[in-house]
């Protein structure tokens, strides 16, 4: 029998501990087929671009941009489904999976530039290892949080353009997009 777990809040409020508690399939079900009807139709929109959509982007570029929902790298930086790639992550970070995909995007895909797009008021921002311990215990993942916006930028800037097999020719750069305003400032050209 296929048993699935559901977390139980033990304390209202932020830092509440959980347990994790085993359920029965039947209990899951209902919002796993929720899921699946959305699925459907991402899958649906997806086969309704048909074969417009190239393999390599239109533009050459390549945007680093965090996970936030307020964050729209297609439609901040103007562009259409098939012009950029997006690589999205917590934070915008440029982590070992970040540089995997630019090395792909730069080497195979035709990628020449490449942005990284960090934001204003993110959740990734103060978020250090004791904060992670603190919610989910000792032994915590490190989450790649940072204590300053434009200090993990220019760190994330500096780690691409010193890796070797990253071959943007045309330049890599990183801004922050302000929330806020809308307002995108290039803080690394």
């Amino acid at each position: 029998m296929f048993r699935a777990i559901r977390p139980v809040y033990l304390q209202p409020g932020l830092g509440a501990r959980v347990q994790r508690e085993v359920v029965a399939a039947s209990e899951v079900a209902p919002r796993i087929m929720a899921a699946m009807s959305s699925s459907a139709e991402l899958v649906r929109q997806a086969r309704d671009q048909g074969t417009t959509v190239p393999k390599k982007p239109r533009r050459r570029t390549a945007v680093v941009a965090c996970m936030d929902t307020r964050v729209d790298p297609l439609r901040i930086v103007g562009a259409d489904v098939g012009d950029i790639h997006v690589i999205r992550n917590a934070g915008a970070v440029v982590t070992d999976d970040v540089v995997r995909s630019l090395i792909a995007s730069t080497n195979w895909l035709g990628v020449e530039r490449i942005q990284i797009m960090m934001h204003t008021d993110c959740g990734a921002l103060g978020l250090t290892r004791d904060v992670a311990e603190s919610k989910l215990g000792a032994g915590a993942p490190d989450l790649a949080g940072f204590v300053s916006t434009e200090d993990e930028l220019r760190k994330g800037v500096e780690r691409l353009r010193s890796e070797a097999l990253v071959d943007a020719s045309k330049g890599i750069t990183g801004s922050i997009y302000d929330i806020a305003s809308g307002e995108v400032r290039l803080v690394v050209s």
